[in-house]
């Protein structure tokens, strides 16, 4: 059915407008005029792929008559989905494809599984909003199911909100790289950024910048890290529009962070 299928393209892109815009723009209400950094596409084009990714998915859900096969199609392309992002930037070494293949295999296992639930409600209404269009029902009793499914999606998107302690550190070296852009001499930097091992900042420093707060494998920053508060360290990165890179550790949110480049 035509209507089936449209619907579940529409429904699928609302959907993900829902989450691409609560997740890529919570962090912005929380931290406005603070500059994120947001791969692969900045804001606007984050939101435009979860949207066109998840129209596609609808439509795949609702294409086929059988709701079962509906939803475990859509399960699966989706699971796969997700495995290629995660793997797409793995350094293979030659003769280690066959090695991501299976581990692509099995991580795509757990997903489906994770993800069949959503394709099933997905399904359910439009199932339902197909008998609802036949028996002339309410708009209201026609709005219910999508915007429940909206608002699960939207409360997952929030919890790409970074903790009280990441927003403190990313407004904190937000601050302190605004001073360092005005100081006009290498004495009047920000002590973070005297750093020597840190290199010219005034030289280095050029173009807008963007932040990006991490506590993933702090090792790889090469940045000393003291013995105590450990496991709160995190590391706030800068990204300059010319490519130069400032890894800054924050040990607290209270305290002055350790910068190198990076």
């Amino acid at each position: 059915m035509i209507y089936r299928r449209l619907f579940g393209l529409s429904f699928g892109a609302t959907l993900g407008l829902t989450f691409g815009a609560v997740s890529q723009g919570i962090n912005r209400i929380f931290l406005p005029g603070v500059p994120l950094y947001q791969p692969p596409f900045g804001l606007a084009g984050n939101v435009l792929v979860a949207v066109i990714v998840a129209a596609i998915l609808g439509a795949v859900a609702a294409w086929p008559g059988g709701s079962v096969r509906g939803t475990f199609t859509a399960s699966g392309l989706a699971a796969a989905l997700i495995a290629i992002v995660n793997f797409a930037a793995a350094r293979v070494t030659a003769g280690g494809e066959a090695g991501v293949a299976v581990a692509a295999i099995f991580f795509m296992l757990p997903l489906i599984g994770l993800v069949t639930p959503l394709f099933g409600a997905f399904r359910w209404i439009i199932n339902r909003e197909l008998a609802a269009r036949r028996d002339f029902a309410s708009p209201w009793y026609r709005m219910r199911g999508p915007l429940a499914l909206a608002l699960i999606l939207g409360a997952t998107g929030a919890l790409s909100l970074y903790p009280v302690e990441g927003r403190l550190e990313l407004a904190a070296l937000h601050a302190i790289l605004r001073s360092g852009l005005n100081a006009s001499a290498h004495d009047a930097l920000p002590p973070s950024l005297q750093n020597p091992e840190l290199g010219d900042f005034r030289a280095q420093a050029q173009g807008s910048y963007t932040l990006e707060w991490t506590r993933d494998n702090l090792n790889r920053f090469r940045i000393p890290r003291p013995g105590r508060n450990f496991d709160d360290h995190a590391v706030v990165v800068a990204h300059f529009a010319n490519g130069w890179r400032l890894a800054c550790l924050f040990v607290s949110p209270g305290e002055l962070p350790e910068c190198r480049s990076y």
